[in-house]
C-alpha cells in the first residue's frame, strides 16, 4: 500500500543512454598527465582572471540590466521574503491537491521543473515577476503538459492532473501580481536609514507562517484587486548577520527567512560585489591589506590581452585573491562584532551589501534550484580554459560561477555580483566569436532552446567568418529534442557520453555544504559545437587531435575528479559514523559493566549482612577481633582524662560506636 505523501511514479521520466563505464587511469597520454597534476589543488572558483576582449559586458552596463536592479537594496530583500513565502504556498498547494486525488506526493522537483519551464516560456512583455509564473496556461503550454505528465506518473488521473495544473497556474498569477504591486508601493516610498526596520506594517503576506492558509481564499486581495499593503505605508526588514567559526548566517528581522553560507563563499561574493556593485550602492570599503587584485576589472571592461597567464602568475593571482577574501570576511566580522547588538550603528555600506547578499541567497534557496545549479567542477573549467580558451559560462549563478564572467537567470539579484544577464536574451543577437561553456538546467525545453540559440549564433558566425566554440554538457536523455538536435547538428566536431558511474558534479549548494561534490545519477553527453572558422584555429586542432580521443580522455579524467572527491567525502562520513558507532558501543559496554559491578556489590553487601545476623560464631569472632584491636590501642593521658569526664557526666558511646548519647537517668522509684 502506498504511503500517504510519498513520491511514487508508475513509469520512468526519461530514456537513458546507459553508457558503459570506461574509467580512466592515471593519465591519457600527451597533455593529460599535465592536466592531472595541474588541477589537483584547484580552488572552487577563479573569478579574478582578466576577461577576454570578446567576453560579454556585465548586465549593469546595459540599460535593461541596470533597470532590473532595485535602487534600494532593503526593498529587494523585503520583497524577496514575500516572494519566498508565495513560492512555498504554491509548493504546498501542489502537494496537497495531488494527495487529495489519491496519489502520493508529486515526483521529486516536479514543481521546480514546472516553474522553470513556465518562466522560460514567458517573454519580456508578458513577465510579471522574475520568479513566479504569470499563470498563462496557453503561452506556457509546454510547462502545463509537463506538470500534467509528472502528476499522471504519480498516479493522478489525467482530468484531475489538468485541473490541478490549472489551479496552480491561477494561484501563481495572483501571487505574481501581488509581488509586483507590493514592490511598486515600497519602491515609491522614501525609507530613511535611521528608521527602525521592524516599524510599520509591510505586506508580509508571503511569510512562511501563512503558508497553511487556504490558497483559494487570499485575504491579501480585496474586491478591487488591490493589496492590503497598498493601503498603508509599510516598513522594511533588516538583515541580521552572524559570523561563526566556519559559516555566516543571515536572518530577516521578520518572518522565518534565513540563509547560510561558508566564510569562503562570503569572501568570494564580497569580492565580486566590490567589482560590480550598482552605482546607487555605496560599495564595500577596500580591505585593509590593499586594493583589488590585478585580475579584477570594472563592469563591462575588456582586457587588451587575450592570452592565458603562466602557471606562476595564476598561482600568485589566486593567492592575492585568497588574501582579499580573508580580509573582506575579517573586516565584515569586526564590524558586526563591534555593533554590540545595536544594529542602528551598522555602516550603510554593509547594510546595503548584506541586503543584496540576503536577497541573492534567499532567491536560490526559495526556488529549490540547487539540483539545477550543479556545475561541472573546477577541473573541467581549468581544462576548458587551457585547451579551448573558454572563460565565460552561459548558465551559472554567483554562487557556483567559476569565472568572473557568466550568464544567469536573475539579473535583478545577480547583477550586483557581476552577472552578464540572461543567456537567451544575449546569445542570438550578440555572440559571434569566442569560446563558451554551456551547462543548462536539466529541463527539456530549456536545453532545446539553448541549442536553438547556439545554432543561430553559429550560423551568424559562419556568415561573418568568425571563430566560435561551444562546449555543451547535457544529460543522456535520448527522448528529448535537445539530444536529437545535438546529435544531428552539422556544427558538432566532437561528442561522447560519460557514464554516470564515472563522473560527478560540483553541488549547487557547495557554498553552504561541507561536501561540495556529488556523484552523477545520469550519463552526461559532451558536445563540442564550432563554426567553420574555429575548426582551423588552434582550438579546433586541439579538439580534433588524435581523432578527438585526446580531448575526450582529458575531459573524462577531469569529470572524474568530482566523483572521486564525492566518494572520498562519503567514505570520510561513513568512517566517522563507524567511529561514532564504535564509541557508542564501547560506552554502552562500560556502562553495562558498571551496572553489573554495582549490582554485584549490592548483592554482596546484602549477603554479608544476612550472614552476620544469623551466624553467632562469626559475630563472636568479630567481637574478639575488636577486643584484640582495643587491647593493642593505648589511650593517651588526655584521652583518659576526657573519658573520665564524660563518664562522670553520664555520657556513653552510641550504638555501633557512632555518636554519643546521654545515659538514662536512674529510676526514682
Amino acid at each position: 500500500m502506498r504511503k500517504k505523501g510519498s513520491s511514487t511514479t508508475t513509469r520512468p521520466a526519461h530514456v537513458h543512454t546507459n553508457a558503459p563505464s570506461a574509467p580512466t587511469g592515471g593519465g591519457g597520454g600527451g597533455g593529460d598527465e599535465t592536466i592531472e597534476t595541474t588541477v589537483g589543488a584547484l580552488p572552487l572558483w577563479d573569478v579574478t582572471a582578466a576577461a577576454p576582449k570578446w567576453a560579454p559586458p556585465t548586465s549593469l552596463c546595459t540599460k535593461a540590466g541596470a533597470k532590473a536592479v532595485l535602487e534600494d537594496a532593503r526593498v529587494a530583500a523585503t520583497i524577496e521574503c514575500a516572494r519566498a513565502g508565495y513560492l512555498e504556498k504554491l509548493r504546498k498547494m501542489l502537494n496537497r491537491l495531488a494527495t487529495q486525488k489519491g496519489a502520493g506526493a508529486p515526483p521529486p522537483q516536479a514543481f521546480e521543473r514546472w516553474r522553470f519551464a513556465a518562466k522560460h516560456a514567458e517573454d519580456a512583455s508578458s513577465s510579471i515577476d522574475p520568479v513566479i509564473p504569470n499563470g498563462d496556461t496557453e503561452g506556457g503550454a509546454a510547462a502545463f503538459n509537463a506538470l500534467v505528465d509528472d502528476l499522471t506518473r504519480a498516479g493522478v488521473s489525467s482530468s484531475s492532473a489538468k485541473a490541478i495544473a490549472s489551479q496552480l497556474a491561477e494561484a501563481a498569477g495572483r501571487y505574481a501580481r501581488l509581488c509586483r504591486r507590493s514592490q511598486a508601493v515600497l519602491a515609491s516610498c522614501q525609507h530613511p536609514w535611521t528608521e527602525e526596520s521592524s516599524r510599520g506594517g509591510d505586506d508580509d503576506s508571503g511569510d512562511d507562517s501563512d503558508a497553511s492558509d487556504d490558497d483559494d481564499d487570499d485575504d491579501d486581495v480585496d474586491s478591487d484587486g488591490d493589496t492590503a499593503g497598498e493601503k498603508r505605508r509599510g516598513g522594511l526588514i533588516r538583515v541580521a548577520v552572524g559570523f561563526r567559526a566556519r559559516s555566516v548566517e543571515l536572518r530577516s528581522t521578520r518572518g522565518k527567512h534565513f540563509a547560510v553560507l561558508s566564510r569562503r563563499a562570503y569572501g568570494k561574493l564580497a569580492a565580486m560585489y566590490r567589482r560590480s556593485s550598482p552605482a546607487s550602492d555605496p560599495g564595500l570599503p577596500a580591505p585593509p591589506e590593499g586594493g583589488d587584485s590585478p585580475g579584477g576589472d570594472s563592469p563591462g571592461g575588456d582586457s587588451s590581452d587575450d592570452s592565458d597567464d603562466s602557471d606562476d602568475d595564476d598561482d600568485e593571482r589566486r593567492a592575492r585573491f585568497d588574501d582579499e577574501e580573508s580580509a573582506l570576511v575579517n573586516a565584515a566580522a569586526n564590524v558586526v562584532d563591534s555593533l554590540n547588538d545595536d544594529a542602528s550603528n551598522e555602516p550603510k555600506s554593509y547594510v546595503v551589501f548584506h541586503a543584496r547578499l540576503f536577497a541573492l541567497l534567499l532567491r536560490y534557496k526559495s526556488i529549490h534550484g540547487y539540483g539545477f545549479q550543479a556545475s561541472v567542477g573546477p577541473e573541467v573549467f581549468e581544462l576548458l580554459r587551457r585547451t579551448v580558451g573558454a572563460q565565460v559560462e552561459c548558465f551559472a549563478s554567483p554562487l557556483n560561477a567559476f569565472h568572473g564572467r557568466y550568464h544567469s537567470a536573475f539579473p535583478d539579484v545577480d547583477g550586483p555580483f557581476g552577472s552578464c544577464g540572461d543567456f537567451f536574451r544575449y546569445c542570438a543577437d550578440k555572440i559571434r566569436r569566442g569560446s563558451f561553456q554551456v551547462n543548462p538546467p536539466f529541463v527539456s525545453d530549456v536545453m532545446s532552446d539553448a541549442y536553438d540559440a547556439m545554432a543561430t549564433a553559429l550560423n551568424a558566425a559562419d556568415e561573418a567568418d568568425s571563430p566560435l566554440t561551444f562546449v555543451v554538457f547535457v544529460p543522456g536523455w535520448t527522448e528529448t529534442s535537445a539530444w536529437r538536435k545535438l546529435t544531428a547538428s552539422t556544427h558538432a566536431r566532437n561528442s561522447f557520453v560519460v557514464a554516470a558511474s564515472d563522473h560527478g558534479y560540483l553541488d549547487g549548494a557547495a557554498h553552504q555544504r561541507k561536501n561540495a561534490y556529488r556523484t552523477s545519477v545520469y550519463d552526461t553527453g559532451v558536445f563540442v559545437l564550432q563554426s567553420r572558422r574555429a575548426v582551423g584555429t588552434n582550438v579546433g586542432k586541439t579538439i580534433a587531435a588524435e581523432g578527438g580521443k585526446r580531448f575526450e580522455r582529458a575531459m573524462r579524467l577531469a569529470l572524474g575528479h568530482a566523483r572521486r572527491r564525492a566518494r572520498r567525502a562519503e567514505d570520510r562520513v561513513k568512517s566517522r559514523e563507524k567511529e561514532r558507532e564504535v564509541r557508542r558501543e564501547e560506552k554502552a559496554r562500560r556502562a553495562a559493566e558498571m551496572r553489573e559491578k554495582r549490582s554485584e556489590g549490592k548483592k554482596g553487601k546484602k549477603r554479608r549482612a544476612s550472614d552476620g545476623d544469623g551466624d553467632e560464631d562469626t559475630a563472636g569472632d568479630d567481637t574478639a577481633g575488636e577486643r584484640r584491636k582495643g587491647e593493642k590501642k593505648k589511650d593517651s593521658k588526655a584521652a583518659k582524662a576526657r573519658r573520665k569526664r564524660r563518664e562522670a557526666a553520664g555520657w556513653t558511646k552510641g550504638r555501633n560506636g557512632a555518636g554519643k548519647r546521654r545515659a538514662p537517668k536512674p529510676d526514682s522509684n
